[in-house]
């Protein structure tokens, strides 16, 4: 995989920003050979417009019980999530030739809140083809990890130090306890796990209505892989939530003495556990991918691999 300069990435990010014409600068593809092209990708958080961003650096989120009631509000702070080995794969053997991947290795910290991502994800030099498929590993952070100008990506202070995700926030609604109100909410995991993007059912084999997307030659290939976030809370999901766990029934801590706090780490057990296991499975299932055929930086859901009513609010 070939990267582009510092420089050569700025001339095509600016000629994307806010553009309904995502395509760059034409002498862009003179560094470009033959029969390749470009892609780009972004990767985001993404809420229903009704409960949008509230400010610069928040994000409301509702939450469901299991008959789609909304019992709480989230506030959230902080949610950044660590991914490594993204790859972008074509259907294999497709019209007789061998499978195409392209890789941005990481890791990368995302913040879901502002969008940003650390390191910076490159624009690379791309085959020509019909990409059907994204693969992406959650990973916690071990230290080793590096920004931009080499510094260490994670302080060894901060709490997604050690973890995969971390969100922190305030929560309103019902818990075991009864009603609350601003309680604070920390969650954390330190999972590491590969999941798939696909539009094959990796169980049936069977292909769903969506055709991946399609990498012209000289054309940029802007995707996108966005996190519905108001997905994570919604616990209606027979799929992710077989037991019919409730996010009502979690159980408060008194920590330090004194303050009671939601706290959904790795040592939460009895129905605290069990919501976090729903929470898990949440986050790997909101996950879609698409390209930005608009170029406003978002994806929206008529973009996405896998079409779905539950997203229209998430533009």
């Amino acid at each position: 995989m070939k990267k582009l300069t510092l420089a050569t990435a700025l001339i095509i990010l600016a000629a994307c920003d806010q553009s309904t014409d995502p395509q760059p600068d034409p002498t862009i593809w003179d560094d470009v050979p033959a029969g390749k092209s470009l892609a780009s990708l972004a990767i985001q958080g993404t809420a229903p417009a009704a409960v949008a961003k509230a400010l610069a650096d928040s994000i409301v989120l509702p939450v469901n019980d299991v008959n789609g009631v909304n019992i709480g509000t989230l506030v959230l702070h902080d949610a950044r999530v660590a991914l490594k080995d993204i790859e972008l794969m074509t259907e294999e053997e497709q019209d007789g030739a061998d499978e195409l991947e392209i890789e941005f290795a990481g890791p990368f910290v995302v913040d879901l809140i502002t969008n940003m991502v650390a390191p910076s994800l490159d624009t690379v030099i791309i085959d020509t083809g019909n990409y059907t498929q994204i693969e992406l590993k959650i990973d916690k952070i071990e230290g080793d990890e590096e920004d931009d100008d080499g510094t260490q990506l994670v302080d060894p202070a901060d709490p997604l130090f050690g973890n995969s995700i971390y969100l922190s926030g305030t929560y309103s609604g019902m818990t075991a306890g009864g009603q609350v109100t601003g309680m604070p909410f920390v969650m954390s995991f330190d999972f590491g796990e590969e999941f798939e993007l696909s539009t094959i059912d990796s169980a049936t084999g069977v292909a769903d209505t969506s055709l991946g997307f399609d990498v012209q030659e000289q054309t940029l290939a802007a995707i996108i892989i966005a996190f519905r976030l108001a997905k994570w809370f919604n616990f209606t999901d027979p799929e992710t939530n077989s037991d019919g766990v409730d996010f009502n029934s979690l159980m408060t801590v008194e920590d330090p003495p004194g303050t009671f706090t939601i706290l959904l780490d790795e040592d939460a057990d009895g129905d605290n556990d069990a919501i976090r296991d729903v929470i898990k499975e949440n986050i790997e299932e909101s996950a879609d991918y698409g390209e930005d055929k608009d170029g406003n930086g978002i994806l929206e859901s008529d973009e996405d691999d896998d079409p779905d009513e539950d997203d229209d609010d998430d533009d």
